[in-house]
């Protein structure tokens, strides 16, 4: 059953407020946040070694949380013993290995400077761990849907199919309220730094201004596309749980307003990205720092393009229908 509109809304509020959260604690703390892929990594190390250093009690605390955290993945792996072997269940062995060693070495830091130099060392760790760690999350989760797709009848793939969709619904939310709006921030923070001492207060520059202006444009742009395609998504799913039932009048009308709201979608995305590199040529001049990117977001687009697929299935199964019931 597809949830509510109310449950969309209500996830992306926490999950916004988490994301948000995370800014906060990042700028207070930056030296937990060393990248993106650090991320859970390095705070709970920090924590884990800030408790063994307390000695006592805290220390064995300290080591019991670290076998916990580093054996979880081989948790799952015991629960699905009696399951058949897959290829898996050997990503999850590697999981834990890859929890064992990044773990304690980062929770003793020094032994990284002869690994990677006194410079950066913990920061090139953390995200090597990091980004292998979300490598075998990722395979592990691929994996297992394209096992439960195997299993599923016509519903089932529906179901699946709408689970899909509110995960890329997330994701989209993700992306804005997470990396999009610290590029943001910290794009603006590097550019006031680096020219106020030169220029003046923000406000009391133009140029300074009007390079704020396009920082915060460029966060627009990027983000817009995946606003839009918010409710795309949720109308998507939707559509899936009504074609459920077969092929109706409502479905082909929600299928109809989908596809034309996806091919909008695309020449929005293509129009905002023409504009802003237009307006940055008028603007040349004025502009204290000028990026040349290609704001081409790759998910929205590509969240479109199948969603308009989906509306020309459904509408070809409709015509083969109706054309085979002509036949009876």
């Amino acid at each position: 059953m597809l949830p509510s509109k109310k449950f969309w809304t209500i996830s992306a509020g926490m999950l916004s407020s988490i994301l948000l959260l995370l800014l906060l604690f990042r700028r207070n703390s930056p030296e937990l946040f060393l990248s993106a892929f650090s991320f859970p990594l390095v705070p709970l190390a920090k924590i884990l070694r800030s408790l063994s250093l307390k000695g006592g009690f805290y220390n064995v605390l300290a080591w019991l949380l670290y076998l916990d955290v580093s054996l979880s993945p081989l948790y799952v792996l015991f629960l699905r013993r009696k399951k058949e072997r897959k290829l898996r269940e050997l990503i999850l062995a590697a999981g834990s290995g890859l929890l064992f060693l990044s773990l304690y070495q980062l929770m003793n830091p020094k032994g990284l400077a002869a690994l990677y130099g006194d410079v950066g060392g913990e920061t090139v760790f953390s995200t090597i761990m990091g980004g292998m760690l979300y490598s075998l999350l990722f395979s592990y989760i691929v994996l297992s849907a394209l096992q439960a797709l195997k299993e599923q009848d016509r519903t089932g793939l529906f179901a699946y199919g709408q689970g899909a969709l509110y995960l890329m619904f997330l994701l989209f939310v993700f992306q804005v309220m997470g990396p999009l709006l610290w590029q943001w921030i910290s794009k603006s923070e590097t550019l006031i730094q680096g020219n106020t001492a030169m220029l003046g207060g923000l406000y009391g520059n133009d140029n300074l201004t009007i390079s704020q202006f396009f920082l915060l444009l460029q966060f627009l742009l990027g983000a817009l596309p995946y606003l839009l395609g918010i409710p795309l998504l949720y109308r998507g799913a939707k559509l899936l749980e009504i074609s459920k039932k077969g092929t109706s009048e409502e479905t082909m009308a929600l299928s109809e307003r989908l596809g034309k709201g996806s091919v909008t979608l695309i020449q929005t995305t293509v129009l905002m990205n023409l504009s802003y590199h237009f307006l940055q040529l008028l603007l040349l001049g004025n502009i204290l720092s000028m990026e040349v990117t290609l704001l081409l977001p790759v998910l929205p687009m590509m969240a479109s393009i199948g969603i308009y697929l989906l509306t020309v299935l459904l509408k070809e199964n409709k015509a083969l229908r109706e054309d085979n019931d002509l036949f009876i």
